[in-house]
């Protein structure tokens, strides 16, 4: 009777399991195609608020040679920092982090990403009058915004 009961349940595990890999693999799949989709949407994002930074000062030429050096300078370090988290590349990348590396990889990306965003907002947003640390950040009224 128990060789019985230990068969079903092989079988039964068996059967369960084979159910289980295509729910995985979509739920993978969603995920990386998230991922993917949200790295693209804060590409679009932060070089729509670059260049509306770059209208927005057209005229401060030198402040704009500084700005794009900046972002050269950012662009370096994002790939960078992204390789020294995770040095091996291509082939190599999925058999050292495991096939959920394309996630991780895009979730660093997109935090990285969206750290610089909020950095250059400021260009946007400006300081309030009486910020005695501009710099090259514009000035904007509190009555402007009220």
């Amino acid at each position: 009777m128990n060789e019985i009961m230990l068969v079903k349940f092989f079988y039964l595990t068996i059967l369960l399991f084979s159910f289980s890999q295509p729910i995985y693999a979509q739920a993978y799949e969603e995920m990386r195609d998230t991922a993917k989709s949200d790295v693209q949407k804060s590409k679009q994002d932060l070089e729509d608020i670059f260049n509306e930074i770059l209208n927005i000062y057209q005229h401060d030429e030198i402040f704009l040679e500084k700005l794009k050096l900046s972002q050269e300078a950012w662009e370096n370090y994002k790939n960078a920092h992204l390789e020294a988290r995770y040095p091996f590349k291509s082939q190599d990348s999925l058999w050292h982090y495991g096939s959920i590396f394309p996630v991780c990889h895009a979730n660093l990306l997109q935090k990285l990403i969206d750290e610089r965003i909020a950095e250059l907002r400021l260009w946007l947003d400006g300081l309030e009058e009486g910020d005695v640390c501009t710099g090259s950040v514009r000035i904007y009224s509190k009555t402007y915004y009220e």
